[in-house]
Formats: C-alpha cells, structure tokens, sequence
C-alpha cells in the first residue's frame, strides 16, 4: 500500500551536500571529470572508480559522492592520481564532512581559503 505525499510528515531519506564553485577545481580536473563521469574513456581504458571518485556529470557540474566508505581519496593520496593535488584535497576535505555528496557546480560556493582556477 502506498500512501500520498500528502499524508507524509516527513521524507523517509535526506541526504546532505557539499557546494562548490569549479572555480576550485582546475580546468584540467575538469574534462577528466567529465570523462570519466561520461564514460567518454576509449574501449580498454581504466573504469571510472579506477581514476575518479564515484558520482555522475549534470548540465554545469559534477556530482562526486563523499559520504561514509569512500575512500577514493585515501587511495588517490598513496598510489597517486591523473587529479590535481587540490583536487584531491577539496574531496578529502568534503569526505570527512558529515555529507553524503559534493557537488561542484558553475554557480556553486566560491570559499575564502581554497585554491581558485580561472579556466
């Protein structure tokens, strides 16, 4: 039986994220970003959990998942990465916040003491 939004009290699932500019992250994380996210990788390349964090691309960003688990930027620290040191550092920064997701988008938080990129 399935009861109307109506008769809700409150939404079963929330979940918490984190908002952040491009500007933080440089062009070149970006379009491997957008590869890997797109699988846009030629035939026999690497999987995205291989070279990115888990997450998906929208229309003017990037949504990475951080939440509890992940730890593609542990792994990104010790054997290294295609991404920016930076890059690297804003994930770990988001991943040990108590949200679940960050999202890097165009029009998202511009913040005082991270690294800015024009591109």
């Amino acid at each position: 039986m399935t009861e109307t939004a109506e008769k809700w009290t409150s939404f079963p699932i929330t979940y918490k994220y984190i908002d952040v500019s491009t500007a933080h992250i440089t062009k070149e994380d970006g379009e491997l970003l957008m590869a890997c996210m797109g699988n846009t990788f030629p035939e026999g390349a690497p999987d995205q959990g291989d070279i990115a964090p888990m997450g998906y691309n929208f229309d003017y960003g990037h949504w990475i998942f951080v939440g509890l688990g992940s730890d593609w930027g542990t792994v990104a620290q010790r054997d290294g990465s295609r991404f920016s040191p930076s890059f690297i550092n804003l994930y770990q920064r988001a991943a040990h916040s108590d949200a679940d997701w960050m999202k890097i988008d165009c029009d998202g938080m511009i913040y005082d003491d991270l690294p800015k990129y024009v591109w």
